[in-house]
């Protein structure tokens, strides 16, 4: 949600028209103009089935993963070798007793965070025990949606091909 003024002065969704992921790209606009952003939580106002099962949402990160990162491969995999480093490094950690007590801080601090989102949502704070196979997945996730933009040249998105050339372009003029 967006007053009027700030939409217009932000060229409202036309200047948008070639972002994959133009909420984000909205979002991100909003904040290098300095506007003031805030984050409300309605729980229980609205309910959305976006996909079916884990794969589901995979497929559906397909297009969207790759323009997060302005479809630059070295940006998505810097990120992906960090996430790999601070989401699964503490259960490496585990094994060996020189970085023990740091990895079971580390995993008591993710368990807290599951526990204070469980305060905003509805997710169960014992979804925490599947953080190690969420984050494969989200990893996953990324990679293939890098490796099928690439292959396919673009993105298919609501039946019309966006060719990458043009894409970068455009992400590139809005960053």
């Amino acid at each position: 949600m967006l007053r009027t003024s700030a939409y217009l002065e932000l060229g409202g969704f036309e200047a948008l028209r070639m972002q994959i992921v133009e909420d984000v790209t909205l979002a991100r606009r909003v904040k290098k103009l300095g506007m003031q952003q805030r984050m409300a939580f309605g729980l229980g106002m609205l309910t959305l089935h976006w996909a079916d099962g884990a794969m589901g949402v995979v497929t559906g990160m397909t297009k969207n993963l790759f323009a997060v990162f302005g479809f630059r491969p070295v940006a998505l995999l810097g990120a992906s070798a960090a996430m790999t480093l601070f989401w699964l490094g503490p259960f490496v950690g585990l094994g060996y007793p020189a970085t023990r007590l740091p990895a079971i801080l580390t995993l008591a601090a993710i368990a807290a965070l599951y526990r204070l989102i469980r305060c905003m949502s509805r997710v169960p704070v014992w979804t925490a025990l599947l953080f190690p196979f969420s984050v494969v997945l989200i990893l996953y996730s990324l990679l293939r949606s890098m490796v099928v933009v690439l292959n396919e040249g673009g993105v298919t998105w609501r039946g019309t091909f966006y060719p990458l050339a043009e894409l970068r372009r455009s992400a590139e003029r809005l960053h």
